[in-house]
C-alpha cells in the first residue's frame, strides 16, 4: 500500500539528524527558514515538504528531493520516462523522442537552456 506518511526521505532525514549531536531539528529548520514545528512535521509523516523546500534539503543534507516522493508517484515518473525515452529508430518522427534532460535543469526536457558559456 502506498504510504505517504513512510517515505524514504522522511527515514533519511531522520537517519541524517541522528548521525551527528549537532543537528538538530530547529537547526535545520534556521537553515531552512522555517520553522522546528515543519520539520518534526517530515519526520512523524504529518506533512512532506513542497518541492522547492525538497531541493533545499536535498543541498542542505543529501537527502535527494525524489526521496519524498511516494510510491504512486515513483511509478507514475518510471512510465513517463520509459514513455519518452529516445526511439531506437532514428527514422522515428514522433515528436516525443527526446533524449534525457540534463541533471541540471531539473529534469524538465522543458526547462529553459542557458546559452551561457560555463
Amino acid at each position: 500500500m502506498d504510504d505517504p506518511k513512510n517515505t524514504r526521505g522522511r527515514a533519511l532525514l531522520a537517519a541524517w539528524l541522528a548521525e551527528d549531536p549537532a543537528r538538530s531539528q530547529t537547526k535545520l529548520a534556521d537553515d531552512l527558514g522555517i520553522t522546528q514545528p515543519s520539520v518534526s512535521g517530515w519526520l512523524t509523516g504529518k506533512s512532506r515538504p513542497e518541492d522547492a523546500m525538497r531541493e533545499a534539503v536535498e543541498i542542505l543534507t543529501g537527502v535527494p528531493r525524489a526521496a519524498w516522493r511516494t510510491e504512486a508517484e515513483r511509478d507514475a515518473v518510471a512510465e513517463l520516462r520509459a514513455r519518452f525515452t529516445p526511439s531506437p529508430d532514428p527514422t522515428d518522427p514522433s515528436p516525443y523522442a527526446k533524449s534525457p534532460p540534463a541533471a541540471d535543469d531539473g529534469g524538465s526536457p522543458y526547462a529553459k537552456k542557458s546559452t551561457e558559456a560555463a
